[in-house]
C-alpha cells in the first residue's frame, strides 16, 4: 500500500506516526525481500554477460 494512503487512513499528519507505530518488518519479510534483491542482482549479471 502506498505510504500516503497508509497515513491518510490512519488519520495522521505525518507519515513518520504511521512508520513509528505501524510499520513493523518480520525476519521472514527481511529475508524474502534479500532473496528478491540477490535474484535481480544476479539476473543483471547474467544478462550483461550475454551482451
Amino acid at each position: 500500500m502506498d505510504k500516503e494512503v497508509l497515513r491518510e487512513l490512519m488519520g495522521h499528519a505525518e507519515f513518520e506516526t504511521t512508520d513509528f507505530y505501524y510499520i513493523h518488518v518480520s525476519e521472514e519479510r527481511k529475508k524474502k525481500e534479500f532473496e528478491r534483491v540477490n535474484f535481480e542482482e544476479f539476473q543483471g549479471k547474467t544478462k550483461n554477460a550475454e551482451s
